[in-house]
């Protein structure tokens, strides 16, 4: 039996194709493709536990949970397995070999997206800025950025498991238009329903903003961030260049601080638009909108109460 593997990478729309499968997967079933949702996993519509079970080096579970799901394609008359989850792609050498061990009777393809690196990182240290978690107990997130970009060594381990011509290696930035549509396409199956993407006019908060919002102590809890995050839509809302163009500059010195390697064969017909420089272009006017912006923001996170030290503690850290 085939299993297709789509192991990410991160912040590369997989959670887009993920529910699209989940809500298609019976009609999936009819084009022999099987898209299980697993009892007992953290998120039903995709696979990334899988990877925490290997890391835990717990083969029973990951014995029985792979016996069940071809069980179930075996029943719904279906030839191939689709199983995604980007935490797959941060398994080690020996990791993915102990999955190798316990895929033996598949013949397996892995499918990996990847994107361009200075986007990636603004788009990733935003997500780690938001997490809770990791504002309560303070730890550096570049290791973990710095590893996904990565993609050579990725590449590498993943070849060396399931040979170079089971590994696909597709740009997110050339495909992101239709990346629903190239993924299907892709595993072999044709669209079984029209992609229609979410319409969000919501603008993410920039790296400044939640510079903001660790700094005058407010990102503690999950209905802070939601209250927040309704404040600067208020305040950003119709703004286009929202970002600053300090969130490139830090990009730039966590992607060349990485010192990773893109020369692999699989990354070289993306090279130009993987490492392609962000070049934001902002007026003065872009630039007094976005101070006037953030001062308006500042205010009304601090309920228009900022005192004298606010302000000051707010500069320095900033």
């Amino acid at each position: 039996m085939k299993l297709i593997l789509h192991i990410g990478s991160h912040k590369t729309g997989t959670t887009t194709i993920q529910t699209y499968c989940h809500s298609v997967k019976n009609k999936l079933a009819t084009q022999k493709i099987h898209y299980p949702s697993l009892d007992g996993l953290e998120t039903a519509y995709q696979h990334s536990d899988l990877a925490s079970y290997i890391q835990d080096k717990n083969a029973t579970k990951l014995q029985k949970i792979l016996s069940q799901v071809k069980a179930d394609a075996l029943v719904n008359k279906c030839e191939t397995i689709l199983l995604s989850g980007e935490r797959f792609c941060h398994l080690t050498d020996e990791e993915v070999d102990f999955l190798k061990e316990h895929l033996k009777n598949f013949d397996v393809e892995v499918i990996f997206y990847i994107r361009n690196v200075y986007d990636y990182v603004i788009s990733a240290l935003c997500q780690r800025m938001k997490d809770v978690q990791t504002l309560i107990t303070p730890k550096n997130p570049l290791n973990g950025i710095q590893n996904s970009l990565d993609y050579k060594n990725i590449i590498i381990r993943w070849e060396k498991a399931f040979t170079r011509r089971n590994l696909h290696v597709f740009s997110y930035d050339q495909e992101k238009a239709h990346l629903v549509e190239h993924f299907i396409q892709t595993i072999g199956a044709t669209m079984p329903k029209p992609h229609t993407p979410k319409s969000n006019q919501n603008i993410s908060p920039d790296i400044n903003s939640l510079s903001v919002m660790a700094i005058l102590d407010c990102l503690y809890t999950r209905s802070d961030y939601r209250r927040l995050y309704k404040i600067y839509q208020k305040t950003f809302a119709g703004s286009a260049k929202h970002t600053s163009a300090f969130s490139f500059a830090i990009s730039e010195v966590i992607v060349h601080s990485a010192r990773n390697n893109y020369t692999h064969p699989k990354l070289l017909p993306f090279k130009d638009i993987l490492l392609k420089r962000p070049e934001p272009q902002f007026t003065d006017a872009d630039k007094a909108q976005y101070l006037k912006n953030m001062e308006k923001f500042i205010r009304r996170v601090r309920g228009g109460k900022m005192t004298f030290w606010d302000r000051l503690k707010f500069l320095f850290n900033l």
